[in-house]
């Protein structure tokens, strides 16, 4: 039997497929385009930000080895190779995960495609007429257009993390590709090599998640649904060849992932859970209910990072009953209607088949919208079959219809992705749809609020960074980090009272867990000197040295102090000579700050020929921004004056 991807494809179909796929690419662009600036959250900061192994300088075997196998979860090497390449490339910015991760989203859809296309040649469109193949592009497109556009792939794409989900289903869906075109070829060595491709492409996305373990059972389906005709009896001893080496397969992939211990595997797990293995056994169903509602009504307002479900403690439980009933008469319907309704049939057992890893024995949480990327892929070719079928019978209904469906989806995507590029507006969703998710919602929340504020800072603005730190502590009161930061906030906009008051409480936090904020110390040793207390803060520059002896800022601080306070008292200008000049030789006398403090040093020793001389280099190699104040100074030593702070 011919594939729509063998040598009898006619020539111009290949301008209908570059048209088909240019319009996926389209379609992806326009929906993800503008999440490129999402920031990394939740899992984002243990699996990429704070992962020390993915910081790799170079593309060298052993580095990427390093990150592959050395990062939080060893049993998905190839996800965070495929983050170290982008740290290698192009450091921590966020465009660039993002663009690899729609670029893998899109490749998938694109395998979409050309398996629906395939799986269509094998049923409605076997007798390859140009209607068929013309249907077949059509049903197809719609497949792919499906899978790409609907809102419940968001976080598999736009949450950089769970590229890994996607990588698994791309190579997954890709092996499963490969396989039906080399099952199709009667030139055994064209189908040998197929198949060797397809073995590698399993063991890429085995590399990227665990979820691909299932090959094996995905592949048994199709060969029975699309080249069997679902005929046991007829098949049995032709399906031999095939049941067999899939059960040995999957069971040595199983035993590598349980290494031979499921039990305290899972005793491990559930020991770190609110919930029994049997508890989340019963629960599960009314998940698998849920997540069919969201298949089929996805609006952004159903969507959710942390969906909400109440553990099910019995059976007797009016929900969790009828929830596992509808379960059971969903697999019976598929079973019992394979061979009349064959599409639906085989779209409910892909679903099954491939939540069985995360909906069943595995101490996972609860539910994840992610969990549903590659199990969508079922109902996407039911709906490019449902076209073919459709077109053929009323083609303006069913193109009305489509273009309908997906433009709902493409509008609900972009929606959706408008929450994750605002990661308080993310937490606020979360909260908003989810109350028991409070704790790690507000801890999110807070985080976003930080990160936000110290974004604000870098650039400058200085007021929203402050108040960014204040709603980061409403959330949290004793959080030093947003203490510390908005201290440095009010000091930057002359709130010194303010600025001091926060040091002091991030201080006094610090001490409490017997471990110093010496950054502390030394922000409140300048506020003071702004104040005009010196004394103050010569302490908590000696108190800074005393934890940081070679911290090159307090060793500034103080040289500045001894050479411009405006109390004789705390003026020192040989000492503040002698701090200057190892400060400007270690900076290799290119710091226009150290110059001017020597500078000022210099005069206070009552040395104006020095002073002029460092004050005019200080000049020369200093900023815009900074060069008006040390020309002030300068002119002050040339008219033979020393300069004296405040």
């Amino acid at each position: 039997m011919n594939s729509h991807l063998g040598s009898n494809e006619p020539r111009h179909a290949l301008p209908a497929h570059w048209m088909a796929l240019s319009l996926l690419c389209l379609a992806t662009v326009a929906i993800y385009g503008h999440t490129l600036d999402v920031p990394l959250v939740f899992d984002d900061v243990a699996n990429i930000e704070q992962n020390a192994a993915l910081d790799v300088e170079t593309l060298s075997w052993s580095e990427l080895a390093e990150a592959a196998w050395g990062s939080r979860d060893n049993d998905r090497p190839l996800a965070y190779a495929s983050f170290a390449l982008n740290h290698a490339l192009f450091g921590r910015d966020l465009a660039a995960y993002h663009v690899v991760n729609i670029g893998i989203h899109l490749a998938a859809g694109i395998v979409v495609y050309f398996l629906t296309l395939v799986t269509l040649s094998l049923g409605v469109a076997s007798d390859q007429s140009n209607d068929s193949r013309r249907l077949s592009r059509w049903g197809a497109l719609v497949a792919a257009a499906v899978f790409l556009v609907h809102p419940l792939q968001t976080q598999a794409v736009t949450y950089t993390v769970q590229r890994m989900t996607s990588m698994a289903a791309l190579f997954y869906l890709l092996a499963l590709l490969l396989y039906a075109v080399g099952r199709q070829q009667k030139n055994r060595p064209v189908r040998v090599v197929l198949w060797l491709v397809a073995l590698v492409s399993w063991i890429l996305a085995l590399g990227s998640k665990q979820i691909a373990a299932t090959l094996p059972v995905a592949i048994l389906l199709y060969e029975l649904y699309f080249f069997r005709e679902l005929s046991w009896q007829r098949s049995r001893r032709r399906l031999a060849w095939l049941l067999v080496p899939a059960a040995a397969v999957l069971g040595v992939v199983a035993a590598y992932y349980v290494d031979g211990d499921l039990g305290s595997r899972l005793e491990r797990g559930y020991a770190l859970r609110d919930f029994t293995l049997g508890e989340r056994l019963m629960t599960q169903p009314r998940v698998v209910v849920h997540y069919l509602s969201l298949i089929v009504f996805p609006s952004p307002a159903r969507l959710n990072l942390l969906h909400s479900i109440e553990t099910s403690r019995s059976l007797y439980e009016p929900a969790t009953a009828a929830a596992l009933l509808f379960v059971i008469t969903l697999a019976a319907m598929a079973v019992m209607s394979a061979r009349r309704w064959r599409w639906l049939s085989f779209a409910i057992a892909w679903f099954l088949v491939h939540l069985a890893i995360e909906s069943t024995v595995l101490p996972l949480e609860m539910i994840y919208e992610h969990r549903l990327y590659l199990p969508l892929f079922g109902f996407a070719l039911l709906g490019g079959y449902g076209v073919v079928r459709g077109a053929s019978w009323w083609p303006r209904t069913a193109t009305g219809l489509v273009v309908a469906t997906l433009l709902l989806l493409a509008t609900a995507t972009h929606l959706r992705n408008d929450v994750w590029r605002d990661p308080i507006g993310l937490w606020n969703d979360v909260l908003a749809k989810n109350p028991h998710a409070f704790p790690e919602a507000a801890a999110q929340r807070n985080r976003a609020f930080n990160n936000r504020g110290r974004v604000y800072a870098r650039s400058g603005d200085f007021r929203r960074a402050q108040r960014d730190f204040s709603d980061a502590l409403a959330i949290d009161p004793h959080d030093l980090r947003a203490i510390f930061n908005r201290g440095l906030a009010h000091r930057a906009l002359g709130n010194l009272p303010q600025a001091r008051a926060d040091f002091s409480t991030a201080i006094d936090l610090a001490e409490a867990t017997a471990n110093p904020l010496t950054q502390g110390y030394l922000q409140r040793a300048i506020v003071a000197r702004q104040l005009g207390d010196y004394p103050a803060a010569l302490a908590d520059l000696a108190r800074t040295l005393e934890l940081a002896p070679r911290l090159g800022e307090a060793h500034r601080q103080l040289a500045w102090i001894r050479a411009t306070a405006p109390d004789a008292r705390y003026r020192d200008g040989a000492a503040a000579t002698n701090i200057a000049r190892t400060g400007c030789q270690a900076t290799g006398w290119n710091s226009p700050t150290w110059l001017d403090v020597l500078a000022c040093a210099r005069a206070e020793a009552g040395d104006f020929d020095e002073a002029i001389d460092f004050a005019q280099r200080a000049v020369e190699l200093a900023a815009p921004e900074q060069s008006s104040d040390y020309r002030q100074r300068l002119e002050a030593f040339e008219a033979r004056r020393a300069f004296h702070d405040g």
